[in-house]
């Protein structure tokens, strides 16, 4: 069961990279500050990166 929401974390995280990639603005609006593209980005890898080790553990103890 604690698989679905770090699966929606995943894609949610590689959603809003993938976004960022097609996006032309230099700068993004964030938690109302602007920010930098790459460091917008930059926090959502790490975010999915936080992501990853845990799904993956759910995903070998319970393949299924």
């Amino acid at each position: 069961m604690k698989k679905i929401p770090l699966v929606i974390a995943a894609i949610v995280c590689m959603g809003y990279i993938i976004h960022s990639l097609f996006d032309i603005d230099r700068t993004v609006e964030f938690l109302a500050f602007e920010m930098n593209i790459w460091l917008y980005r930059l926090f959502w890898f790490f975010l999915l990166i936080l992501t990853l080790p845990g799904l993956l553990k759910n995903v070998r103890r319970n393949p299924y």
